[in-house]
């Protein structure tokens, strides 16, 4: 056989599997989880409505979220912008890379990561239920809903309904609204539902009707590559 075609033979495959190979590492664990969150507002009765996304690839993990304008007590937000800001981080670094919209847009601002997750991220107070037993509970072999009847308190005069939503096949999922329960049900908490009723409050001095908050995280089932490499090559540039 001639010498040029045995060495194609062997060059080809070569050169076909380094393809395979660089697509692979293109996208090897992408992933994508999204937050929303309709919150009461007490006092005029509306709400705010909060939704992130959260990017993970490779080691980094990236915040995607509506560029915060203002932000009201405890340092909660509460006016958004239509423009978007991203938080991109090393899953192990106490820093990353800030990026907001027409300031340093290629080189984002170096700022603490918790500084920021704790006004971006969406929390709830749910490990005090490890020691309480629902009112109610629904189950199958992968998901499972329990329902909390919580009286007033001098300190919160509303009662409620809590409900709880978990799922088996999500337990895979990053984004969580309490590890601690996810690990002892060994799902995933990914929906919470709570329902006010309806009742006269003497803190705010006013009756209140019945209304309701959900929150709740879904897969993001197709993450939009080029804008996270965007962001992940402008990160790798960057000083971190």
């Amino acid at each position: 056989m001639n010498k040029n075609i045995i060495a194609l033979l062997v060059i080809i495959p070569a050169i076909w599997s380094l393809v395979n190979k660089t697509k692979g590492d293109d996208q090897p664990d992408l992933t994508g989880e999204e937050v929303d969150y309709v919150m009461p507002t007490f006092d005029n009765d509306t709400s705010v409505h909060i939704n992130y996304k959260v990017y993970y690839y490779k080691d980094l993990v990236f915040y995607n979220y509506s560029y915060i304008l203002a932000l009201g007590i405890n340092r909660q937000p509460y006016k958004y912008s239509d423009k978007e800001a991203w938080l991109v981080f090393h899953k192990d670094s106490i820093f990353g890379r800030h990026y907001t919209p027409g300031f340093k847009p290629d080189e984002g601002t170096r700022l603490g990561v918790d500084s920021m997750l704790n006004i971006i991220k969406v929390k709830f107070e749910l490990d005090t239920l490890i020691r309480m037993k629902p009112d109610s509970v629904a189950k199958t072999k992968n998901t499972l809903k329990e329902f909390y009847f919580i009286s007033p308190t001098k300190e919160f005069d509303m009662s409620y309904t809590l409900e709880l939503n978990y799922d088996r096949k999500l337990r895979d999922m990053k984004t969580s609204f309490s590890k601690k329960l996810d690990s002892i049900k060994g799902m995933k908490l990914h929906r919470i539902h709570i329902t006010f009723h309806k009742h006269y409050s003497d803190i705010y001095k006013r009756a209140f009707p019945t209304f309701e908050s959900t929150a709740e995280v879904k897969r993001i089932q197709n993450p939009k590559r080029d804008v996270v490499l965007e962001y992940f090559y402008k990160y790798m540039n960057s000083n971190h």
